[in-house]
């Protein structure tokens, strides 16, 4: 038996992210997707995700009776996050203002032509069922996404708790020297019909550009010490630490130290490990 294309596994870097944060370069790949606005609870959300896996599925089994080959695993689901105006999004204080792009990667021999008749298939099939049309099926399109830098990390647990594990991934990036470049990415890679939520694992994924360097991680306006020497912490699980850290008054960073967070703290003016920001 011929064995099928998996998309997971010819771009592992994108799909086996570990929890401690860590750099990638992701390429430019094709997706079927659709926009909108909106929290995830609103039905246009759903309508999009039923459309997405209609005519992701429609597609792939198309082409699997013409006998094109290879045949392949429809990947799991993706989307971008972003708000109006350029601010971060906020799906609890301000969801009218959240837009998204929901979508799944596709094989580079898919073509649009795939992706209408696709939809026309999606169409037939409701109809035939005497259930309600979905809109979104006359709205999804075969786009690239563009690649880049990005800065990644595995999140397991509800997806309304993701917040300060992508705040985590932030102060990563600005431990790095890095800024925020781009619309926050999530891939989902548990299917939550199945999955209980606390087990739920999501990718979360932040492009990149370069800034100002800086030789370790750091916080930014650091309180100063006054009879703390200068110590590390541990090494190990990035979020208490760095808890205790701030509650102490240590000022610290993240470090990906050999796949492995490094927490540091410091008294002021000390340069030995550390980093003390200006």
């Amino acid at each position: 038996m011929t064995e099928k294309m998996d998309l997971k596994k010819q771009h592992r870097a994108l799909f086996a992210a570990r929890t401690p944060p860590a750099l990638i370069d992701a390429p430019t790949l094709p997706y079927l997707m659709v926009d909108g606005a909106g929290a995830p609870q609103d039905p246009a959300f759903r309508n999009a995700v039923d459309a997405l896996y209609a005519v992701a599925y429609a597609v792939k089994f198309a082409l699997k009776k013409a006998g094109r080959k290879p045949d392949y695993v429809v990947p799991p689901l993706e989307a971008l996050w972003w708000s109006e105006g350029g601010e971060e999004f906020d799906l609890v204080q301000r969801p009218e203002a959240v837009r998204w792009t929901v979508m799944i990667m596709q094989p580079d021999f898919i073509e649009a032509g795939h992706v209408a008749a696709g939809a026309k298939a999606a169409k037939a099939k409701l109809a035939a069922k005497k259930q309600p049309g979905n809109p979104v099926l006359d709205e999804l399109r075969l786009d690239a996404l563009t690649g880049g830098r990005a800065a990644q990390m595995l999140y397991i647990g509800p997806y309304a708790d993701m917040g300060p594990h992508i705040e985590r991934l932030h102060r990563f990036i600005a431990g790095e020297g890095l800024s925020l470049a781009g619309k926050h990415h999530d891939v989902y890679i548990s299917n939550p019909l199945r999955t209980p939520p606390e087990k739920l694992k999501t990718i979360l994924r932040q492009p990149v550009s370069e800034g100002a360097r800086r030789r370790g991680p750091f916080f930014p306006n650091p309180q100063p010490l006054t009879s703390n020497p200068c110590r590390a912490v541990r090494r190990g699980s990035l979020d208490r630490p760095l808890r205790e850290a701030e509650e102490q008054g240590f000022m610290g960073g993240a470090d990906d130290f050999f796949g492995e967070p490094r927490i540091f703290c410091c008294k002021t003016g000390c340069k030995t490990d550390c980093f003390v920001s200006e």
